[in-house]
């Protein structure tokens, strides 16, 4: 009898130890994904503009055929809150460079003994994004996420950068800083993203994600080519919980 009594004893508290100890891997896990967060980030970035124009505009269709985009870059600073086990909300910002290239062309009429131009477009941006992340494989330090929403963005600068050809000879190069009143200066826009989290410690992670943006709203108003931005990057950055 004693022996019965002592070996049930010994299993109960075994039973007992397993639950505390799930249990504090659950908590554990828990307040690693579930915290506050603030994620610092940099993003190298692919950047382009998809061009809309009429169907009598057909030169300017050539053009976009042949354009090209650049690299710009993007570094900023997101606010997350986990709402429950799976969805997070979260609001940012960003400083971001963006643009595309111009091919050589070859002018209608010549300027100044000129023949043909390149050129590129530059554009400064203060984007404010607010979204939505949904952790579609969770772990206790790991979490691989989908991520979407809409973004609010203030146009700082636009940039354009010209290269006149005289004969294939490079003869003069203009820059002009577009602040024309046909520029939306608040454009609006929207991110879509997956990434993964991965926690080195209770309070400190990091994070990677493949990024696309978006641009809704034309570069220009009032005018019959409407131009709209666009980035494909990967943000890389540390995530500090609390």
């Amino acid at each position: 009898m004693k022996a019965l009594l002592k070996n049930r004893f010994t299993g109960i508290f075994l039973v007992a130890v397993c639950f505390l100890t799930f249990t504090n891997n659950i908590a554990t896990a828990q307040d690693i994904h579930d915290p506050w967060k603030i994620n610092i980030y940099f993003s190298p970035e692919y950047t382009s503009r998809f061009l809309s124009v009429t169907s009598d505009q057909s030169n300017v269709k050539e053009l976009r055929k042949n354009e090209n985009g650049t690299f710009g870059y993007s570094i900023g600073l997101n606010f997350e809150k986990h709402l429950n086990d799976r969805f997070a909300f979260g609001l940012g910002g960003r400083y971001s460079k963006k643009g595309y290239k111009k091919p050589l062309t070859t002018l209608s009429a010549p300027i100044n003994g000129n023949d043909q131009t390149k050129g590129s477009f530059k554009a400064e941006l203060l984007e404010f994004p607010v979204f939505v992340d949904y952790s579609y494989i969770k772990k206790e330090k790991l979490a691989l996420f989908l991520r979407v929403g809409p973004s609010f963005n203030y146009l700082i600068e636009a940039k354009e950068k010209t290269d006149y050809y005289s004969s294939g000879v490079l003869t003069e190069t203009t820059e002009l800083t577009r602040d024309d009143a046909n520029l939306n200066n608040f454009i609006m826009g929207g991110n879509i993203g997956t990434g993964v989290q991965a926690y080195i410690s209770k309070n400190i992670g990091l994070m990677l994600m493949p990024q696309f943006t978006y641009f809704f709203t034309p570069l220009r108003k009032n005018v019959p080519e409407k131009e709209r931005l666009y980035s494909i990057g990967v943000n890389g950055g540390i995530i500090l919980a609390f």
